[in-house]
């Protein structure tokens, strides 16, 4: 039997059990799925430890890492958003990229601390996404919101900065 028909077979009975077991607490397992395969498989604790465990490098020093690439996203974001996402009045696709980065590097830091401000941050971002496109910003709709996003963003950096950046006052 190939690797996709085993496959299958164990999201088909996923499927059943899940099913058979709707409104209950109990959470659905590897072992419950497949028992034999559950032996060996790592704890949820392990799994984290693994995560956060990377030679060299601290959980602390990730998080100052992740930090100041936030940063880096937002002082540029910022900038581009007080000039309307435009460049000598004309369109362009400078500000479409930094949500993008600013959700994804939030989300990551969120597997490696709860502080709520990376959720924030992650949320802020995707909401504005489709107001910072070039079509959008071509539209003229947006470009009294862009000051008004400049200025959220500002209070979110301030918050990340004082840890991204050791000895900064803001």
């Amino acid at each position: 039997m190939d690797g996709g028909n085993l496959f299958l077979q164990a999201l088909n009975l996923a499927i059943n059990w899940g099913a058979d077991r709707i409104g209950k607490r109990k959470p659905v397992t590897l072992a419950d799925i497949m028992p034999e395969e559950s032996a060996n498989a790592p704890t949820v604790q392990q799994l984290q430890k693994q995560a956060t465990q990377v030679p060299g490098v601290s959980g602390s020093d990730l998080v100052k890492y992740q930090n100041r690439e936030l940063v880096k996203e937002m002082v540029l974001l910022e900038a581009h958003l007080l000039q309307q996402c435009k460049i000598d009045g004309k369109a362009c696709d400078c500000c479409s990229k930094h949500p993008i980065a600013l959700e994804g590097l939030a989300r990551e830091t969120l597997g490696m601390t709860t502080k709520p401000i990376y959720s924030e941050i992650a949320d802020w971002a995707k909401e504005i996404a489709d107001k910072t496109t070039p079509e959008a910003s071509a539209s003229g709709r947006f470009d009294s919101e862009y000051l008004q996003m400049a200025v959220k963003l500002r209070d979110l950096r301030k918050r990340v900065i004082v840890e991204a950046v050791p000895g900064i006052k803001t």
